[in-house]
């Protein structure tokens, strides 16, 4: 009985690439290795017709199983294929759009000089704007620094803050706008001037550094009698440093800061605590 009935010659075959010629060599090689190894002995022989069925079935398996993949693979192809075709179609669209958008760039271009005169006006526009919305703070300065004055003396800290900053706020938007001037026309009268009209804002500012230094330096009678108030001068502490960062930023932005920025009121906080718990 001829057990490798079935299995064609490699001289059989038509003449292919070396690379696919070696690869079927070597698999037939392979096969005749398995099919010998399994009917090495006689009574082998009586499986065959399993041992062809067996490798009917496993061959079937192995087909369907390439089938598939194939077509997965047609299918990832066919995909990327279309996907390639939309990126196609959308870098024209993106190029045409460039392109008209380019020449209506062109003819705004001249427009340029001619809104020139335009330009500033809304620059000026809008510094006035900023001058008028400063200028009832700045009006309201005596009443706002007299409610201060009470706040603080009801040691209503936090209010009397409030009023404080918006005092603080009119006087360094009058101190800016001079800054950004003085190199072309240097002021030092109109900078006397704004010192004296906000003179009581300084006094306030030293008041609340006393009431809050107190509180600091009593924090252990306010722990127990009064917590409040000692989270309320924590509170400011708070508030100030973040002035203190921003004008820090601003004036790296800028070159501008306030004569009296930073404060550092958070380390003359911990200088306070450090001496009270000495003393204890």
């Amino acid at each position: 009985m001829d057990v490798f009935v079935g299995v064609p010659s490699p001289s059989t075959q038509i003449p292919e690439s070396n690379a696919l010629g070696d690869m079927r060599r070597e698999a037939e090689t392979n096969a005749l290795r398995i099919i010998q190894a399994k009917l090495e002995k006689p009574e082998n022989l009586e499986k065959l017709d399993q041992l062809r069925t067996a490798a009917a079935q496993r061959k079937r398996t192995l087909d369907e199983q390439l089938r598939t993949a194939v077509q997965s693979q047609l299918e990832s192809i066919k995909t990327g294929i279309e996907q390639l075709r939309i990126s196609f179609d959308n870098i024209k669209t993106v190029k045409r759009t460039m392109g008209e958008t380019d020449d209506k760039l062109q003819k705004i271009a001249p427009l340029q000089s001619k809104l020139e005169d335009l330009r500033i006006e809304a620059n000026s526009y809008r510094q006035l704007s900023l001058a008028q919305a400063n200028l009832d703070y700045i009006i309201k300065t005596p009443e706002n620094v007299k409610k201060a004055d009470d706040f603080m003396g009801q040691e209503k800290l936090l209010q009397a803050h409030q009023l404080i900053m918006e005092i603080e706020n009119s006087r360094n938007y009058l101190l800016f706008e001079l800054h950004k001037v003085q190199e072309k026309d240097s002021q030092p009268d109109d900078i006397q001037l704004i010192t004296t009209y906000f003179a009581d804002y300084e006094r306030l500012v030293t008041h609340l550094r006393q009431l809050i230094s107190s509180r600091i330096s009593r924090w252990y009678d306010c722990a127990i009698s009064a917590p409040e108030k000692l989270v309320t001068a924590l509170r400011l502490i708070e508030r100030e440093e973040q002035v203190d960062r921003f004008w820090m930023e601003k004036k790296e932005l800028t070159g501008f800061s306030p004569p009296d920025r930073p404060r550092q009121w958070k380390k003359h906080c911990f200088e306070l605590l450090r001496k009270s718990v000495k003393d204890r």
